[in-house]
């Protein structure tokens, strides 16, 4: 095994297949290079053990993206395989990084390792991670650690330095390098008789914590920590052992390298589970000793985990993720479409949409879907795989919930396939660890925006329902307006008869949110709300205006901010502000009703045919000093030309006629 200097040497080996039970899984192997069946040793039970964290400071989004994504995986392998998964996990709190970051802070070792430790912790809980069957700090088991040492001196696999250090043999053992092909010269550094050995134990330095042993005071180095806890509580032959890909070489090489030695044989992991990096701005992977990352609390700020999450899920645990915002928005696009699908079920199962649907296709999509979303995650867990198969299902019912005709209100209707398809869907994105419930991984503020939201949708439709009964235009008509107040703001209102459902896609910025309170106000200072009284009260002086640094003055016609005034008005009229130019159709709904002489069927549809021209007419044909008669400026011949019109823009009247088109 010796080499000459500038010669290098390359390893290979190959990988042994475990005898046990075969779960169907194909799953990519390192050492093998290629994709092997995932075979448990026990049909009782799986092993699991995953490398956590060396807490010497706050976690950051590349962690979470290497814990969410090993989670995914593990969730998996218990709710869609039924596997008893039994995992461990490892806390390392005593390193070099950590005794450096104590000299920093002015505290002891222990101090920050218990710090850090408790706010990963909580990450993992604000993440929805699954917390380990047992989690260990290295330094509640050093007496292990020094044992599992002690055993590989006695048998020749280690020897002692000058220093006082504990070394590992690398030449005495002859499936070193079968992770990664290494390729090395003969340099020795000082201590070591290989630059390949690598340090079991770190003799003392001054002002550092040590441990006493045979040969000396010190304590445990990187590797060791985890081949001792591992085999500890798992036994001398691991199923799966995981962390992120910056640890594949030296850390598990090395952790397999002395587990072997250790039991005397070839394999001590089955199958290594390695996740892809997280990079953001360039094409560094996100570190803390490079100083380019987003703490995860930092994180939480812009989006949800449950947001995150499904980035994670976007693409295969194996490759490289990049942080951006672009990512994240596309990940809530994705939220929002599963939790639109599942309120247009309700609304089919509840009687509110009453169409006729064939079943037949129903149950041949969810079939199909099935058994795709089987072959995908079977397939070395490819989760991205899995969700183009989920979106295709929820896609095409959406749309035959959309376009299928309508039936009597008291014809009977089967609601056991959209409820096949529904559950299916839950359970499988429930299986991911995504919770579509609008109060779970969501931030504070978007909570308390939710309660805001569903105290206006809850106050209208009790408007509604009454205006109805009473046959009261005005009432309804204010509630229309409402209904195209918010859809300007992303909240989407879909009126069937007496009742209605809520598709949300909020825009999450505080433009947006406080627009939506300048939409309250409005309507409380207009309509007063007389006929109900408490509700008004309610939405008058809910407490959570304060949180979009906005307070309602009800005795003017002005919405006070903490920092600055909004001028109802103006807001609503004005052509500089781009919120205000899209919320001014509002102010001329009332001529567009007359107009068209707009109403309403049982399903609370917009009938195209009170148009007189083709609707394109109307979307394009709109110049400030056009003189036809049939162009939209005819539509208010009341109109102060001064005033600008919300159609003068053909991005808002784009949004506009796309808004009517859809009810």
């Amino acid at each position: 095994m010796n080499t000459v200097f500038g010669v290098y040497r390359r390893y290979s080996h190959s990988w042994i297949k475990p005898i046990g039970q075969d779960t169907g899984i194909q799953i990519y192997n390192c050492i093998a290079k290629k994709k092997v069946p995932f075979i448990t040793r026990n049909k009782e039970f799986l092993t699991w053990y995953t490398c956590g964290p060396t807490v010497y400071d706050s976690s950051h989004i590349g962690h979470a993206s290497c814990y969410v994504k090993l989670d995914i995986i593990q969730r998996i392998l218990r709710r869609y395989y039924n596997l008893n998964l039994i995992t461990v996990m490892n806390v390392t709190d005593i390193d070099d990084k950590i005794i450096r970051r104590s000299k920093e802070l002015k505290q002891s070792p222990t101090e920050v390792s218990r710090k850090y430790e408790k706010e990963f912790l909580n990450d993992l809980k604000i993440l929805g991670i699954q917390m380990p069957d047992i989690m260990v700090r290295v330094t509640d088991k050093i007496d292990l650690i020094v044992r599992f040492i002690e055993k590989l001196l006695n048998d020749g696999y280690a020897y002692r330095s000058n220093d006082g250090s504990v070394y590992f043999d690398t030449s005495k053992l002859n499936c070193y390098g079968k992770l990664q092909n290494i390729s090395k010269d003969s340099h020795e550094e000082s201590f070591k008789k290989s630059s390949a050995d690598f340090a079991l134990w770190k003799s003392a330095k001054p002002g550092e914590p040590y441990w006493e042993t045979k040969w000396g005071p010190g304590r445990p180095g990187w590797h060791i920590e985890c081949s001792a806890l591992a085999s500890f509580f798992l036994g001398d032959e691991l199923d799966v052992h995981a962390g992120g890909i910056d640890l594949q070489f030296p850390h598990h090489e090395n952790e397999e390298a002395q587990s072997c030695a250790y039991f005397t044989k070839q394999q001590w992991v089955n199958y290594w589970i390695h996740t892809g990096h997280l990079h953001y701005g360039d094409a560094q992977k996100m570190s803390k000793s490079l100083k380019n990352t987003i703490t995860i609390t930092e994180m939480l700020e812009i989006c949800s985990s449950n947001d995150f999450r499904m980035a994670c899920l976007m693409s295969h645990y194996s490759k490289n993720m990049e942080f951006s915002t672009e990512l994240i928005k596309t990940a809530k696009g994705v939220i929002d479409h599963y939790k639109n699908f599942l309120s247009h079920c309700s609304a089919y199962t509840d009687c509110t949409l009453n169409v006729k649907l064939n079943q037949n296709v129903l149950k041949e999509n969810l079939a199909n879907v099935e058994k795709e979303i089987g072959c995908a995650l079977s397939d070395d867990f490819d989760t991205a795989r899995a969700l183009k198969s989920l979106h295709n299902l929820t896609s095409n019912v959406n749309k035959m919930l959309t376009n299928s005709p309508p039936i009597p209100e008291d014809a009977m209707n089967s609601n056991v396939e959209i409820l096949a398809c529904a559950n299916y869907v839950s359970n499988i994105l429930s299986t991911f660890g995504i919770n579509l419930n609008p109060k779970s991984h969501t931030t504070k503020q978007e909570n308390n925006f939710e309660d805001l939201l569903e105290t206006l949708i809850n106050f209208r439709q009790s408007v509604r329902s009454t205006a109805l009964e009473q046959k009261d235009i005005a009432y309804l008509k204010f509630c229309d307006e409402v209904r195209n107040n918010l859809a300007q703001l992303g909240i989407v209102l879909k009126d069937y008869g007496k009742k209605t459902s809520v598709s949300k896609r909020i825009k999450e910025n505080r433009e947006t949110k406080r627009g939506y309170v300048v939409v309250v106000m409005k309507i409380l200072r207009d309509y007063k709300c007389s006929s109900f009284p408490i509700i008004y009260e309610e939405v008058r002086d809910h407490e959570k205006y304060p949180e979009y640094l906005i307070t309602l003055e009800m005795d003017g016609s002005n919405v006070t901010g903490i920092d600055d005034t909004i001028d109802v008005e103006n807001y609503f009229s004005g052509s500089t502000n781009n919120l205000g130019s899209s919320l001014c159709i509002s102010k001329y709904l009332e001529d567009f009703y007359e107009l068209f002489d707009v109403f309403t069927d049982t399903k609370g549809e917009l009938l195209l045919n009170s148009f007189k021209y083709p609707i394109q007419h109307y979307l394009f044909h709109v110049t400030s000093d056009c003189k036809c008669s049939k162009c939209i400026l005819s539509c208010f011949p009341n109109h102060d030309p001064k005033m600008p019109l919300p159609f003068i823009c053909t991005e808002n009247s784009l949004k506009f006629w796309n808004i009517i088109l859809n009810y």
